[in-house]
């Protein structure tokens, strides 16, 4: 059976596909991007060719695998058997892919003249830290140790050299926004570790720093993760979203939070209140947001900069989602949620339309006021949002990034912030045939078509993976 990765980069929709490898196939990674009318931030690691997550990718040599179905109507996959799927995502005896060195350090090794399938990064999460997810399942991380990113493989301490994740494998998904990670594992499991002070990590271990991964046994048909700031929300198959941890300004959305709430800390997965038919769900900051499959966006929790686009006099927070008051909300087929901004992408037109929290240009209208308006930005295939400035992956494969450029995480030189490409360059410097991309805290990172992994922005913990703990206001190509 032909190993697929299918993966959707920085909440896209840009598959690729991995090949085994043999003796004959040396000549460069066999990279195929595959790009979907839809795009979304759960990253996929790697999938059987009998099961496929999404209906642009298209598999004419593989037989349909048992209990899963595309569904274009859905813009999802459709599953019949939870059992199937887990005896489809579990079965790889005819393509063990290599391990993953057990170190430190950013090689794996070319298993082509084995003829065993090809490690490769496949997918990256940036938040306080740098995760790259491979072709095997496993993951590396660089960065922030101080709450145990490294599930306890690395001493505390900041890491600038790539390093294995303990006890994390057969990861198609990882997450994480300031100092706890979650991955989705095949075939549905959630594991999580790091900071658990407001149970982001669940009760399942006790508050503190430093947990280690642990699975959360309420959890076992999970598709999609997303990360707030120490909150978690989960996809499930159903269609439905749970969240749990953090919620202070309503950010579970089971309508228990916020001020007066019961429930200020939810300890388990929640059910977000009337939400269904969910293909998408984003998170970030103290807000979430969900994509219906009608194309209609929802979205919950802090409002303090208008992220919710419900402006009224107090800008309250929402305890349950409510949906946007947007003219376009149903053509968006992408979102992304930063440190007070929101952003989506449309279908019909591929145009970026951003709000929420515009001090340092995040938004991308003209000003830096507090609070920015909807504003039409560039026209791109996937976005990615930082904590206070935003990237866009564009047609051609380059990128543009536009906000605070604090820390160089523009990528294009000096200056503290900057427009758009409709105001002003923005292009990041000299890369080119990107294929995945996210943005962290005040970093961004990138996979190229080649296989590499390329980073730039802020290195004070060696988040950029380089080995070094420098800024770097133009991207440097990492050791993962």
């Amino acid at each position: 059976m032909r190993l697929l990765s299918c993966w959707r980069t920085c909440s896209g929709r840009t598959l690729l596909t991995a090949q085994p490898r043999s003796s004959s196939h040396r000549s460069r990674k066999n990279v195929e991007v595959l790009r979907g009318p839809d795009r979304r931030k759960a990253r996929v690691g790697y999938l059987l060719a009998a099961l496929c997550l999404f209906p642009s990718c298209s598999l004419e040599s593989a037989s349909s695998g048992p209990g899963w179905q595309l569904d274009d109507d859905r813009d999802s996959a459709t599953y019949d058997d939870r059992d199937a799927l887990r005896d489809a995502t579990s079965d790889t005896s005819d393509h063990d892919a290599p391990n993953l060195d057990s170190g430190g350090g950013g090689d794996v090794r070319d298993a082509s003249d084995s003829g065993e399938a090809e490690v490769v990064p496949v997918a990256v999460a940036a938040g306080r830290n740098t995760c790259v997810t491979y072709s095997n399942g496993r993951i590396k991380c660089a960065g922030d140790n101080e709450f145990g990113a490294f599930g306890g493989a690395v001493e505390r301490g900041d890491v600038n050299e790539p390093a294995i994740v303990d006890g994390v494998e057969d990861v198609h998904a990882v997450e994480s926004f300031s100092s706890h990670f979650c991955a989705a594992l095949m075939p549905g499991q959630v594991t999580c570790w790091g900071e658990n002070a407001s149970y982001q990590l669940t009760d399942v271990a006790p508050p503190g720093s430093g947990t280690p991964p642990i699975t959360i046994p309420s959890l076992d048909d999970v598709v999609e993760i997303a990360v707030g700031d120490n909150f978690t929300c989960a996809r499930l198959l159903d269609w439905r979203v749970e969240c749990w941890g953090d919620n202070a300004r309503g950010q579970v959305g089971d309508g228990r939070g916020g001020e007066g709430g019961s429930q200020m800390l939810a300890s388990q997965p929640s059910v977000v209140a009337g939400l269904t038919d969910v293909i998408e769900v984003a998170a970030g900051g103290a807000n979430a947001c969900a994509r219906l499959r009608d194309g209609r966006v929802f979205c919950w929790g802090d409002n303090t900069f208008g992220q919710l686009r419900r402006h009224t006099p107090d800008y309250q927070n929402d305890h349950e989602p409510s949906p946007l008051e947007n003219e376009r909300a149903d053509e968006a087929v992408q979102l992304c949620v930063g440190d007070g901004h929101v952003c989506s992408r449309s279908g019909r037109s591929s145009h970026v339309t951003c709000w929420g929290r515009n001090t340092e240009g995040a938004v991308g209208d003209h000003g830096f006021d507090e609070w920015g308006i909807e504003t039409l930005v560039i026209d791109a295939i996937d976005i990615a949002c930082g904590a206070h400035f935003t990237c866009a992956l564009a047609e051609g494969g380059h990128v543009e990034c536009w906000g605070s450029n604090s820390n160089g995480q523009l990528g294009r030189g000096e200056g503290p912030r900057a427009l758009p490409a409709s105001y002003g360059e923005a292009v990041v410097a000299g890369l080119q045939d990107v294929v995945a991309l996210d943005a962290g805290e005040a970093h961004a990172c990138a996979v190229t078509s080649d296989g590499k992994v390329w980073c730039w922005g802020a290195n004070e913990h060696g988040q950029l993976g380089d080995g070094t703990n420098e800024d770097k206001r133009a991207p440097v190509e990492t050791l993962f």
